[in-house]
C-alpha cells in the first residue's frame, strides 16, 4: 500500500516486457454484476487498486460472499444484509458508487441510505429512469421508490453508464441507456453481462440491455488497463528506456501511441506487441478528445513527457492542473495560458518537496522524481494507489529483470 508521504530516489529507466494489470474501470462494475448474478462467479485479473479493495469491503458489508483466489475473486450471491452504507465506507473508495446497484436492485418501497462525502448527483437522473428517486438527505443520500423496472435511462459518463447497464441486466425486460460513452470499458461491461446470461449490445450511441442474468458460463477475465499501459509507455519514453506492450492492450491505445509518435518516440510493431522506446526527440502539440483520441486523463503524464522533449510543446484542453506546480518545483519550465499547458524542454530534474493530488497527477510527480538527482518527498501520495496499486514495485521489477511479473 502506498504511504501518504513517499520518498522517491533516482532510478534507472524501465526496460522490459510489461504485463499490464486488469482495468479498474471494468473490474468494479464486473464485481457488482457478479454479486447480482445467480450462482458463484469467478473473476480473474482484478487489479490491486485501492478502489477495488474498497469496493470489495463495501460488497462484504452489504452481504455479498467474497473469497480471494490466486488471480482474482470468487463472488457468491448476496445474503440478507444492511439497508444502508455508512460514511466510513462511502467516503473513501471511488468504487463505493456501485453500492447503488445493490441497494437499488431489491427496493421494496422502504428507503435506503448512503453516507455523506460521496457525490451521487450524476446518478440521480439515470436511476429515475428505473423508477427510483435518489436525493440528498441529512445523513447523506436517500434512495427510494421501486421496485426498479426496465425502461429508458439517460447516462453519459462511464460510471453512470456501467451502473445503469448492470442494474438493467438484473431486470426482466429491455432497457435502453441513452448517450453512453465511447470508451472500450463500456463494451467490456457489456461483454461481462453477456457472459452472465444477459443480452447486451451497443446501438449507435446507446446501449440495449435485456435481463435478467442467468449465471456465469465460466470464469470472467478483466481486460488490461489501457491507462496503466499508457503510463508505462510514457514512463519508459520520458526516461529514455523502453517497454513492450501486448497487442491486445496496445490496440486500445491509438490516441496515446499517436501522441508518443508526435513527440518522436520510437514505436516498433511486431506480430504480437508494440515496443515503445525513448527519449522524445521533438516538441509536439496535442489535443485530447473522446476515445479513441488521446485521453485527457493522461495529460499530467504527457506534461512530463513534454518536459523531456527539446523545444516548445503545447498541450490543449488543460483543466485544474494541480501537477504543474510540483513539476515546476522540480525544474520543469511550464506555464499555463488559458486552457493550454506550454512546456519547454528538455528538463534537468532536481529533488524537491511536492504535493500529490489525483492519481495521474501524483504519478507524474513520482515519475519525474525517479529522474531527479536526489531524494524527492511527495506529500499526499496516497492517491497513487487508487490508480496504480503498487506501481513502485512494478517499476522496480522492470528495472531489475527487464520483465514485469505478478
Amino acid at each position: 500500500m502506498m504511504l501518504e508521504v513517499l520518498e522517491v530516489r533516482p532510478a534507472k529507466p524501465i526496460r522490459g516486457c510489461a504485463i499490464v494489470p486488469g482495468s479498474g474501470n471494468t473490474a468494479m462494475p464486473a464485481m457488482l454484476a457478479a454479486a447480482l448474478a445467480p450462482g458463484m462467479v469467478e473473476l480473474r485479473g482484478l487489479p490491486g487498486l485501492a478502489d477495488v479493495r474498497g469496493l470489495a469491503e463495501v460488497l462484504r458489508y452489504l452481504g455479498v460472499r467474497l473469497r480471494d483466489t490466486d488471480d482474482g475473486l470468487l463472488v457468491g450471491e448476496r445474503l440478507p444484509g444492511p439497508r444502508h452504507l455508512p460514511g466510513r465506507l462511502s467516503s473513501g473508495p471511488r468504487g463505493a458508487v456501485y453500492a447503488l446497484g445493490l441497494l437499488a436492485q431489491d427496493m421494496d418501497g422502504r428507503p435506503r441510505t448512503i453516507g455523506p462525502r460521496l457525490d451521487l448527483t450524476p446518478y440521480a437522473a439515470a436511476l429515475a429512469g428505473f423508477g427510483l428517486m435518489l436525493r440528498p438527505a441529512a445523513s447523506g443520500w436517500a434512495l427510494s421508490g421501486g421496485p426498479a423496472r426496465p425502461g429508458e435511462v439517460g447516462a453519459g459518463e462511464f460510471a453512470v453508464s456501467a451502473l445503469a447497464a448492470v442494474l438493467a441486466a438484473t431486470l426482466e425486460g429491455r432497457t435502453t441507456i441513452r448517450r453512453a460513452g465511447p470508451e472500450p470499458e463500456v463494451d467490456d461491461v457489456l461483454t461481462v453481462l453477456n457472459q452472465l446470461g444477459a443480452r447486451a449490445r451497443r446501438d449507435g450511441h446507446d446501449l440495449v440491455v435485456e435481463g435478467p442474468m442467468t449465471g456465469a458460463r465460466g470464469p470472467i477475465d478483466v481486460p488490461s488497463d489501457r491507462m496503466y499501459a499508457g503510463t508505462l509507455a510514457i514512463a519508459a519514453a520520458a526516461a529514455g528506456g523502453w517497454v513492450e506492450l501486448e497487442r491486445e492492450v496496445a490496440g486500445r491505445m491509438a490516441g496515446c501511441l499517436e501522441a508518443l509518435r508526435a513527440f518522436g518516440v520510437g514505436l516498433t510493431e511486431t506480430g504480437s506487441s508494440v515496443v515503445v522506446s525513448g527519449p522524445p526527440t521533438r516538441p509536439a502539440r496535442v489535443r485530447p478528445g473522446p476515445y479513441p483520441e488521446f485521453p485527457a486523463d493522461l495529460l499530467p503524464l504527457l506534461t512530463l513527457l513534454a518536459a523531456q522533449a527539446p523545444g516548445r510543446s503545447v498541450l490543449e484542453g488543460a483543466g485544474r492542473n494541480p501537477h504543474v506546480t510540483g513539476l515546476r518545483n522540480m525544474g520543469a519550465r511550464i506555464c499555463v495560458d488559458r486552457r493550454c499547458i506550454i512546456v519547454r524542454g528538455p528538463t534537468r530534474w532536481r529533488p524537491a518537496r511536492v504535493t500529490g493530488a489525483g492519481a495521474r497527477e501524483t504519478c507524474a510527480l513520482y515519475l519525474a522524481a525517479r529522474m531527479a538527482c536526489g531524494t524527492t518527498v511527495i506529500a499526499n501520495a496516497g492517491a497513487l494507489a487508487r490508480g496504480y496499486g503498487d506501481l513502485e514495485a512494478v517499476l522496480k521489477r522492470l528495472e531489475r529483470s527487464g520483465v514485469q511479473g505478478e
